[in-house]
């Protein structure tokens, strides 16, 4: 299949440096994220297949993205004594 509105340049081969793939990809799905909104998790276990991630390491991923991503519950400090409940002494007067 050919796409006629690719400029020549745009329809040349390209090559990318192994070591700039996750960067790209990132960027990629970050981009896809973006413009089309969400994700289903198959399609995010599908997308690990294609690049060689196993299944279970994906789905666990997941599960610690989903986790992180839920906020911690409050924790409320005790209440502060005043100068004088700390002070027994203060606490008499």
């Amino acid at each position: 299949m050919e796409f006629r509105w690719l400029t020549t340049e745009e329809k040349r081969t390209h090559t990318v440096d192994s070591s700039d793939l996750p960067d790209v990809l990132a960027l990629a799905q970050k981009l896809q994220a973006e413009g089309g909104g969400l994700v289903r998790e198959d399609e995010v276990i599908e997308m690990g297949r294609e690049l060689g991630v196993r299944p279970e390491y994906v789905r666990e991923a997941l599960r610690l993205r989903r986790r992180a991503a839920t906020p911690a519950p409050v924790v409320r400090a005790p209440a502060e004594l005043s100068p004088a409940a700390e002070n027994p002494v203060a606490r008499a007067v």
